[in-house]
């Protein structure tokens, strides 16, 4: 990595934090270790960490109330990356992590150098996110074309497909095609960015934004234009393949938009 990023760590095992401190150094500056939840807070506010790896078992304060007081009381540019560990791994708790944006959760016990592989994929993401975040706000009127004419185009090239615009999976779809038109990486971290990113937008979870866009397509795939189909998709239609995945569905819609924005353009 070309800068070292700064890392707070918080476990209940002190055994725990001696091994994370010894591996995660060795790529990241780690300023504060501790196994406090209402320590780990105040450490968060004071040093602004780009990571913080916590335990949800904390004494004093758990690591949920760490990461919802930290969301009351910094702004959300100032977040850090949250990177959960918990030896509980039940549907609800993974739902509300989802929920409250946690980046990464990682089941104990594991070994910490795939910790370590994980932050390194996660500051990657951070970054790009970061970049993204950057060009729409200081190019937002040097796109290939305004937001607002993309949603446009999206929604009614959806609507010819015969998707039902009633239904979840049509708003989440129509977000992640725009989102792809504008940064096609976004498709190559569908799990990891794209689904949150909806998410936040329409306040559900990453889960619910994949299964209503499964539904969608599945509904498109089976009862929609298929002449319209044939065109954009030609041999996944033509060879009676099964439908494309997610990813592979949005990143054709978009592709096909910013081709026919690049031609207008020329």
């Amino acid at each position: 990595m070309s800068e070292k990023y700064s890392v707070l760590i918080a476990d209940n095992y002190s055994e725990e934090i001696r091994q994370l401190q010894e591996e995660l150094s060795k790529k990241f500056d780690v300023v504060s270790a501790n196994n406090d939840g209402i320590q780990a807070f105040d450490n968060i506010i004071q040093l602004h960490p780009d990571i913080v790896v916590l335990d949800l078992m904390l004494p004093g304060l758990d690591g949920i109330g760490v990461i919802e007081r930290c969301r009351e009381e910094m702004e959300e540019e100032e977040l850090p990356s949250f990177i959960v560990l918990t030896s509980i791994g039940t549907q609800n708790l993974m739902e509300y992590l989802c929920y409250m944006g946690i980046d990464y959760c990682m089941m104990k016990p594991f070994q910490p150098e795939m910790l370590l592989h994980r932050m390194e994929q996660l500051t990657r993401l951070r970054s790009l996110h970061t970049e993204i975040q950057k060009n729409e706000n200081s190019n937002r009127r040097g796109r290939i074309c305004e937001t607002n004419d993309i949603r446009r185009d999206v929604s009614l090239l959806a609507r010819e497909l015969g998707i039902p615009a009633h239904i979840k999976g049509y708003q989440y779809l129509r977000s992640g095609i725009v989102m792809a038109v504008e940064d096609s990486n976004m498709v190559n971290y569908i799990t990891k960015l794209l689904y949150p990113s909806i998410a936040k937008e329409y306040k559900t979870t990453s889960s619910s934004v994949e299964r209503a866009i499964r539904h969608a397509i599945d509904i498109v795939w089976n009862r929609g234009n298929q002449k319209l189909l044939g065109e954009i998709f030609g041999s996944f239609v033509h060879s009676g393949q099964d439908r494309p995945t997610n990813s592979e569905f949005i990143a054709v819609i978009a592709d096909r938009i910013r081709l026919e924005y690049q031609m207008n353009a020329s």
